[in-house]
């Protein structure tokens, strides 16, 4: 059986995919090894979500999620004028980086991880 789906050509190591919109994702080629199908699933679903979160927020009429959820996907979606952070990724004040459990905690992230993980990550 053959995949086919966007494939990073220089991904950060840290990472296992990204979705920017639907015509701008893409997986880290380390996920597509037969080994690691559970992870290339399990990140399909992630990236999937992110894509189904955006689709939320710009079509809120067609799906069924709280307004409360969409204010709170809205306001961290960079696509929508909201505040992303990555873990390693500099403080806006300067005053160091953010950690791996900052990035997980936000909501989209969250939410995403939710479906994307099949062991069931929750917020820590």
């Amino acid at each position: 059986m053959q995949f086919q789906f966007p494939v990073a050509k220089n991904a950060d190591a840290g990472f296992c995919g990204v979705f920017l919109e639907l015509s701008n994702w893409w997986i880290e080629p380390g996920n597509v090894a037969n080994d690691r199908s559970y992870d290339l699933f399990g990140t399909i679903a992630h990236e999937l979500r992110h894509a189904y979160q955006a689709s939320s927020i710009e079509n809120p009429d067609d799906f069924i999620v709280s307004g409360s959820t969409l204010d709170a996907w809205r306001s961290n979606y960079p696509g929508f004028g909201g505040t992303y952070i990555t873990s390693g990724g500099e403080r806006a004040d300067g005053s160091g980086t953010y950690t791996w459990i900052e990035y997980r905690n936000q909501p989209i992230e969250v939410d995403a991880f939710g479906i994307g993980d099949f062991t069931g990550w929750e917020k820590r």
